[in-house]
């Protein structure tokens, strides 16, 4: 059996407004399968529908962002750089490669150890209401209610 694409072009156009090639969703996956621990023409039966959902968002947002950064492979790999007295400091070591919606999506996935147990909290000490874990802790409610 063939492997379902996390996300078509279709998927891309549909979530993000953007009209992505074959090539740059290919491109957006390549980039994704190392960070997700995924190879995405394998076949994996085992996976929710839960985390197809957040692969498909994952891989619409990183296609997006494969357009709209043509130096997407030719970048360089700095800590920190200034120019004319200016600095700037990524907020994380991915932020050159990865999309930020597309990271907070990878951040989902059951496997990569985020989860909303409160037994979990307990473990990690005191929360900062700033971060982005301090979203991952919020309970979960359906929309419309």
């Amino acid at each position: 059996m063939a492997a379902t694409q996390w996300a078509t072009i279709a998927d891309v156009d549909e979530v993000t407004g953007k009209a992505v090639t074959e090539k740059e969703r290919g491109i957006a996956v390549r980039s994704l399968e190392p960070l997700v621990g995924l190879i995405e023409s394998v076949d994996r039966p085992d996976i929710s529908g839960r985390d197809r959902y957040w692969l498909k968002l994952a891989t619409c947002y990183q296609a997006a962002y494969v357009l709209d950064n043509p130096d997407f492979f030719s970048r360089a790999d700095v800590t920190s750089a200034s120019q004319d007295g200016e600095s700037a400091n990524f907020r994380n070591v991915d932020a050159h490669l990865l999309a930020p919606l597309a990271r907070k999506c990878i951040r989902r996935l059951s496997w990569r150890g985020l989860t909303r147990s409160k037994d979990r909290a307990a473990q990690r000490g005191p929360l900062n209401i700033l971060s982005e874990e301090y979203d991952d802790s919020l309970a979960w409610k359906p929309v419309g209610s």
